[in-house]
């Protein structure tokens, strides 16, 4: 279900609607208009889920998740008949739903939580750290395996923020030390809209180098008046294939999270952790996992680049 805010008439037809969750780098490209999002697949596990709701949020159909295995490197969604009205200059160029013109560190620590997509973490700009590259496939180890799913002309914005701040500290350093720093509050979940001209529009998702989409995920075709609502969870995955925390040890009142896992495709000194309060639930106790971005901060970005060319070939 999107919020008001995210329908206003002139967008044209709301007709999927994405949650983002777990391990992964988001970066827009202006001119492609096209969001690349990077899953890290080591140690975690991809899993798509289909729901079609009424424009009023009533369910309507909804299908069983499933796992895309790890050897997948590309999925691409989209929709028939794309609407670009809400990545124009008067809207939102960069491709992410801004609720302020400006967005800071400091303003972590307050207790707003508006669907303004810079609550996700500029791994870029706003980690303490000199950002060199993005590590090349033939330089990471076989393990560390990457899948990205590319999502022409949508826009993306914070789902749900998290109810407590997290640390920065160097590796290896810990909560406790005098060069730690309290970051604030990041996303939990990332949301992403995607409208068409028409009024009713299928969606499809496919595995790029088959052009088939993965085996199990449920047809999404047009309907006037539904919605399709697409979940898609990198999470920690543990022995027999449940979902789980990775192993970790309380430090002090933190448990650290998933920043050091950044570091297999990313070149950058020194290296940082994030630690934060331990939560309850049945997903993980570490309150991280969550997705980060390349370059969105009002401090600068990358230039333009495609994440796949990078980080795949």
């Amino acid at each position: 279900m999107l919020t008001e805010v995210l329908r206003p008439a002139r967008y044209n037809t709301p007709v999927a609607a994405l949650t983002l969750d777990g391990l992964g780098i988001c970066h827009f490209n202006p001119d492609s208009k096209e969001w690349q999002v990077a899953f890290l697949r080591k140690g975690h596990r991809l899993a798509i889920g289909v729901k079609q709701v009424s424009l009023e949020g009533r369910i309507i159909r909804s299908f069983t998740p499933i796992e895309v295995d790890s050897s997948v490197e590309r999925l691409r969604l989209t929709v028939d008949n794309p609407s670009e009205v809400h990545l124009g200059a008067d809207e939102f160029p960069d491709g992410f739903f801004k609720a302020q013109p400006n967005f800071t560190i400091e303003d972590r620590k307050t207790k707003d939580d508006s669907y303004d997509y810079r609550w996700v973490v500029d791994l870029i700009n706003e980690v303490p750290h000199q950002f060199n590259r993005l590590l090349r496939k033939s330089e990471r180890p076989r393990e560390d395996q990457v899948t990205i799913l590319s999502i022409p002309n949508a826009l993306f914005y914070t789902q749900r923020v998290t109810a407590d701040s997290v640390l920065l500290a160097p590796e290896p350093k810990g909560p406790d030390d005098p060069e730690s720093f309290v970051f604030g509050r990041t996303n939990e979940l990332i949301g992403a809209a995607l409208y068409s001209t028409q009024q009713s529009a299928g969606v499809t998702l496919v595995n790029e180098a088959t052009n088939e989409p993965p085996p199990g995920l449920p047809e999404m075709p047009a309907g006037a008046g539904r919605l399709h609502e697409i979940s898609i969870f990198n999470l920690d995955g543990r022995a027999g294939g449940k979902l789980g925390p990775r192993p970790r040890d309380l430090i002090g009142n933190y448990v650290p999270g998933d920043l050091d896992l950044y570091y297999t495709v990313i070149d950058a000194a020194p290296r940082h952790q994030l630690f934060a309060p331990p939560r309850s639930g049945p997903r993980a106790i570490d309150g991280d996992c969550h997705l980060g971005g390349s370059g969105h901060s009002s401090s600068g970005s990358l230039p333009n680049f495609d994440l796949m060319t990078l980080i795949q070939s």
